[in-house]
């Protein structure tokens, strides 16, 4: 695996952390550590032959807090992913990610806040190797009653290494509405239109066949307009729970791409004995189109895959304020037309994390 990016991103990390600990006060700074061991049963996602293997991750996650003064404030959030496979080590990979941000509040009611995000993935055979660059600010208002409206704009690259099939840029904006109802009850609703642009060709229909449609490149670079609006609701009484619903239109001008999403998250976390907690995870998702040409969707590099359903339940047991085990079983699908791209893989982990 290559180590000239990570080695960037973690002498950018400590040169923020020595820059800011010499002459700051109030800085506030914490470590998160998890080591697990894993089993899964198709390590490929394959639809059928699948291979089962063991694999070991390491997780770390730093966080600083650091009030310049009391209208101006920086985050640094940087987190390095690892997964060592025992016997398919060409799945081997490393994810290096580093976000900063900068909050003002002296507007009275107002704030802005300006972030960006580096996303670095790196793997054994080097097949799947990309990196993700995010640039945001954001606009908020606080209202009485407890309501916050907020405005933001985005930028997205994603570079693929050896292959622009995946690559794109994208352009995002949008608001959302929030507003707490009582101590233990707050909803929030909002709307995104994204623009991305991807550097090749879109594909159009020249007819169809018995086996589907007849697919031609065109003289046109794809371009997909993205229309989402999200509803969600959290609830912090006897139990922490969170409800959300997604409905999207993606509108290409690439035959087979434009379809509509319907995604619902559900989660939940309740203490079930003296510092034992379960944890309770759905992500469920679902396509629809009126064009004959039932393939994925997604491309199906990032992590954040788009068509991947999901159900995850984790039981932790904390020993003290610092350190606990973790038990965990998740269970990952898809549901395509095509049933050649469908798969199911089931993951079963236990490990132990650190905080300090």
């Amino acid at each position: 695996m290559g180590h000239k990016g990570p080695s960037l991103l973690l002498a950018v990390l400590i040169a923020i952390i020595f820059a800011s600990h010499s002459f700051a006060e109030g800085l506030v700074m914490s470590h998160h550590i998890a080591v697990s061991s894993d089993y899964e049963d198709n390590v490929y996602e394959a639809v059928e032959n699948e291979k089962g293997d063991e694999v070991g991750r390491l997780f770390y996650d730093f966080e600083l807090h650091w009030p310049i003064t009391t209208n101006n404030l920086w985050d640094t959030d940087y987190q390095l992913g690892l997964k060592k496979y025992l016997h398919y080590d060409d799945l081997d990979a490393m994810i290096n990610q580093i976000a900063l941000g900068y909050t003002y509040k002296g507007l009275e009611s107002y704030y802005f806040k300006g972030d960006s995000t580096f996303k670095l993935r790196n793997t054994r055979n080097g097949l799947q190797d990309y990196n993700k660059l995010i640039l945001g600010t954001t606009v908020g208002k606080e209202f009485q009653e407890q309501v916050t409206l907020e405005a933001r704009a985005e930028y997205t690259r994603f570079d693929f290494k050896d292959y622009n099939y995946f690559d794109y840029w994208q352009r995002k904006g949008g608001v959302s509405l929030d507003k707490v109802f009582a101590k233990y009850l707050s909803s929030e609703i909002s709307y995104f239109l994204t623009e991305k642009h991807f550097t090749f060709n879109a594909y159009r229909n020249a007819g169809f066949t018995s086996y589907g449609p007849i697919l031609e490149e065109s003289n046109h670079l794809r371009r997909d307009t993205i229309h989402e609006v999200t509803a969600n609701m959290n609830i912090s009484y006897w139990l922490l729970a969170k409800f959300e619903y997604t409905f999207g239109i993606n509108e290409s001008n690439s035959y087979g791409d434009t379809y509509y999403t319907h995604r619902f998250i559900i989660a939940a976390s309740k203490e079930i004995f003296k510092d034992t907690d379960i944890h309770l995870l759905g992500v469920f998702q679902f396509h629809s189109s009126s064009q004959a040409l039932l393939i994925p969707h997604s491309n199906a590099i990032e992590e954040e895959d788009e068509n991947y359903n999901q159900a995850t339940a984790r039981l932790t047991h904390a020993f003290k304020d610092w350190v606990s085990l973790e038990a965990g079983y998740s269970r990952y699908w898809s549901l395509y037309s095509a049933q050649k791209f469908n798969f199911a893989k089931n993951v079963y982990s236990i490990g132990v994390s650190f905080k300090f």
